[in-house]
């Protein structure tokens, strides 16, 4: 896991990392970083935003203080996560396994060894703006060691809550969270302390705390990513899940060969290490592949599917700890005062051969999808570079046509002002180059229409805050930019084109697209 992920720590900013960057760099400069980061526990930034993640915010703020804008600084807190997520697995099979009677010391590090490896989560590691999921993770799975460690220790199972909450101001997602740890509670082979199930408790309760708090900031406790007018359909989750195909095959397009054999091995390890377990360890396994499933359904329900585009395997990280879980436990071996003639080693000797192999395979899935990633963070650090440069030979304003995505990594969603601002750029040059994504080309042309040229010269912003930009879209004289440009990932640099007539809308727009077709594909 080391080696693969290391290369990160040379990598760059994607997408919404941007604005996190650009947000905690305008505190810190200002010389408020803490100041505003302090009230986001107790309000909500009043954009629309219905994300309630104050400990996200933390991180961010936290990242500002001390690396600056050093991309390595900043991946490092996702690299830390990932590795304690790992120790973590190990660490919990191994107690788990021990509550029923197994020893899970080997089991763990193979199913760590799977976990660190997985190709399916690699999102939630090497995108910064998508740390949240491997601390969720983190924080919960550390307080089901210790509820588990310590049964009758009131003090020590108040971690749960604690844990609890913090992976609550991570993320939304980490409510599902007491439901899972009700069916590990249902599962327990031995009886429960007092301790444990007032912990327990206390998990739904704060669940029920969270959700009025999101009542109160957003007018509505569950929706995040539906629109207003919708709610979750579960007679629609069938179509929901059906859209993981899709974005399987588009994340791991590099390596479409490997990825089946990866998903094949893996399928026929999990029957094998299933038909081994038996007893308290079969339940308890059982209950670790329901609540892994659980969160997977809960997701798809908030999000109506999963993007065709390979983006959202953030979103698979907490499911795949929970399955490596439960695969660990369910290969663990009889402990040593265990009659040998109750277990069945063969499939479990067969189940890891296959499990290894499975974990071999997805190393290679994982290599590709990591390559793609650095280059799509190669490309985002040119976009920045060329920049400079072309401002520095083009006068006036060029409207710079960009995608959104290298492949299935997202790399400029969000992020298109935040490209030619401080603090990736020395100084400000928006008024110079506007990026701007093909979808919203018409938008644009709207904009510049209404005089957004014209505001940016006079303006010359040198930040996104709230002043800068109700200035920038002030009504003034219309004005075209004097130069059109796309980004060429084939030529590694901007490419000219053709100004089209901004009397027509709609032809303005579909001239623009065009000529960046043309571009994107190489022309």
């Amino acid at each position: 896991m080391s080696a693969m992920y290391a290369r990160f720590f040379h990598g760059f900013w994607l997408g919404d990392d941007f604005g996190f960057l650009h947000q905690a760099w305008l505190a810190s400069a200002d010389g408020k970083l803490w100041a505003r980061t302090w009230p986001q526990f107790f309000a909500v930034a009043p954009d629309g935003v219905v994300f309630y993640r104050p400990m996200m915010i933390a991180s961010v703020a936290l990242n500002e203080w001390v690396a600056g804008d050093n991309f390595a600084g900043w991946f490092a807190l996702n690299y830390l996560a990932h590795a304690g997520n790992t120790i973590i697995i190990a660490m919990l099979i191994a107690r788990l396994a021990a509550v029923c009677g197994r020893d899970g010391r080997v089991a763990g590090v193979i199913a760590a060894t799977f976990f660190a490896l997985c190709p399916i989560l690699a999102e939630g590691v090497f995108w910064v703006a998508a740390r949240a999921d491997a601390y969720v993770t983190l924080l919960t799975l550390a307080g089901v060691y210790v509820w588990a460690s310590s049964p009758t220790s009131a003090i020590r199972a108040a971690a749960l809550p604690v844990f609890f909450t913090l992976a609550l101001g991570f993320k939304e997602s980490a409510a599902v969270f007491a439901l899972q740890m009700t069916l590990v509670a249902l599962a327990w082979p031995i009886r429960l302390s007092r301790a444990q199930i007032f912990a327990v408790a206390a998990c739904f309760l704060l669940v029920a705390l969270f959700l009025v708090l999101r009542a109160h900031f957003f007018g509505d406790f569950w929706r995040v990513y539906t629109r207003p007018d919708t709610a979750p359909r579960v007679d629609a989750l069938w179509l929901d899940a059906g859209s993981i195909e899709d974005w399987w095959e588009s994340l791991t397009q590099s390596t479409s060969r490997g990825a089946i054999a990866y998903l094949g091995l893996l399928g026929s390890a999990c029957v094998l290490i299933a038909a081994h377990a038996h007893g308290a360890q079969r339940r308890v396994a059982a209950a670790l592949l329901c609540a892994s499933g659980g969160i997977v359904v809960a997701t798809l329900l908030a999000t109506g599917g999963m993007a065709a585009s390979g983006e959202g395997g953030r979103l698979a990280y907490t499911p795949v700890a929970w399955l490596s879980l439960a695969i660990g436990v369910a290969g663990a071996e009889p402990a040593s005062d265990i009659d040998p003639g109750e277990d069945h080693p063969w499939y479990r000797r067969a189940g890891f051969a296959l499990f290894a192999c499975a974990t071999f395979a997805g190393t290679w899935v994982l290599q590709g999808e990591l390559r793609t990633a650095r280059s799509a963070q190669n490309q985002v650090r040119d976009i920045v570079n060329a920049s400079r440069e072309w401002s520095a030979t083009h006068s006036g304003l060029t409207l710079l046509v960009i995608e959104q995505n290298y492949g299935p990594i997202v790399t400029t969603r969000n992020a298109q002002a935040w490209l030619v601002l401080p603090p990736v750029q020395p100084t400000p040059l928006l008024h110079r180059v506007l990026p701007t994504l093909p979808a919203e080309l018409g938008a644009r042309h709207d904009q510049l229409l209404a005089g957004l040229a014209t505001r940016l010269d006079k303006v010359r912003p040198s930040r996104l805050d709230g002043n800068e930009l109700s200035r920038l879209f002030e009504h003034d004289v219309a004005r075209w930019p004097e130069h059109y440009a796309c980004w060429s990932r084939h030529k590694h640099r901007f490419v000219e084109l053709a100004a089209p007539d901004p009397s027509d809308r709609t032809r303005w727009a579909a001239a623009l697209l065009d000529g960046f077709g043309r571009c994107a594909s190489g022309v």
